[in-house]
């Protein structure tokens, strides 16, 4: 089996459960910061695989085609705004389809975001993907075509195609940056202490019920790993989220977690929270584009993904009550 973007915060997280399931596991991983790969992969603490040097963007063909028979792809770029689109572009389509092509595996595990569904309302399907949907922001629609060009690959090719559409992971990502949800909850903490805060109040702007697409990275790494090669999974489309608590009740156990009682949801009557104070800027730009997602109620199924789960014995990560806040304690001390 091949991997791609071990260093990074998906993953990492899914490479050691491969290893425990049994799989013999090549990483292929490229050269940063003075350190080789086997150098990155042991500060990283990932032991057990095979690491192979090498880069995505335009160099899949010096790799050995059908040395692997499955390919786990965690290496696209899932910036929202990218510094570079082109290169978002080339790793996430291109590079995709040049791994399809030369490598020729039995199957590519595809790792994927639910926010492909774009800025919409209602539900989204597991099965859906180009159904005329605006989108927030580029990001997502890269993240799209690259599912796209994947499954046009693997079609021409022989190759069958798996796409695990994941929520919000949280957890370090390669270049040590932590995730939104994380950095967020740390801000809220840290002024928790600040004296001139322990009354004020702290507004989010979002949906009191919306749901909020989580994937606790745990849960993550047992879950792919054990779809990864399963027969469940063959061909389909996963929406691999935990069942979602409200916007208000995550707001609610990070208000109690951090133990700053002013933090509350509020739906704006039109557009963005009017006169927000200095801290509700500072923590809204800590949420940076989770915002985009917390004034939608666009709610995702996961039918397919119960199902291909229950066979092989992962069950969806509780979310409510204690569960909720035991994940937050999480988030805090990241």
């Amino acid at each position: 089996m091949l991997l791609t973007g071990a260093t990074g915060r998906i993953g990492r997280r899914i490479a050691g459960p491969l290893v425990a399931a049994g799989h013999h596991v090549t990483a292929l991983v490229r050269s940063r910061g003075g350190l080789d790969p086997a150098a990155r992969m042991e500060r990283l603490g990932l032991a057990g695989l095979t690491v192979l040097e090498g880069e995505l963007t335009g160099r899949a063909r010096s790799l050995q085609p059908g040395a692997w028979e499955t390919l786990v792809h965690a290496a696209l770029d899932g910036h929202s705004y990218p510094r570079d689109a082109r290169a978002q572009r080339r790793l996430n389509v291109d590079a995709t389809v040049d791994l399809i092509e030369t490598l020729r595996p039995r199957r590519l595990v595809l790792l994927s975001t639910v926010r492909v569904a774009g800025a919409r309302r209602g539900r989204a399907l597991e099965s859906e993907l180009d159904v005329g949907q605006a989108f927030h922001n580029a990001g997502e629609e890269c993240m799209l075509e690259a599912e796209g060009a994947a499954r046009a690959a693997g079609k021409r090719c022989g190759v069958e195609i798996v796409v695990l559409r994941l929520g919000h992971v949280e957890g370090p990502d390669a270049e040590g940056g932590l995730d939104a949800l994380s950095t967020f909850v740390g801000l809220v903490a840290a002024e928790a202490w600040n004296p001139r805060h322990w009354k004020s109040q702290l507004r989010v702007p979002g949906l009191k019920p919306g749901p909020i697409a989580l994937s606790p990275a745990a849960w993550i790494g047992a879950a792919v790993a054990a779809v990864a090669t399963s027969t469940t999974a063959a061909g389909r489309c996963l929406h691999l989220l935990a069942p979602p608590p409200s916007q208000e009740a995550f707001f609610a156990a990070v208000a109690e977690r951090a133990e700053f009682p002013g933090l509350r949801v509020q739906t704006p009557r039109r557009g963005a929270l009017r006169n927000p104070t200095r801290l509700e800027a500072r923590a809204h730009a800590a949420l940076g584009t989770q915002l985009e997602y917390l004034g939608s109620d666009l709610d995702f199924d996961r039918t397919e993904a119960a199902a291909a789960l229950s066979e092989v014995g992962i069950e969806a990560p509780d979310l409510g009550g204690t569960g909720l806040r035991r994940y937050v304690g999480g988030l805090l001390h990241l």
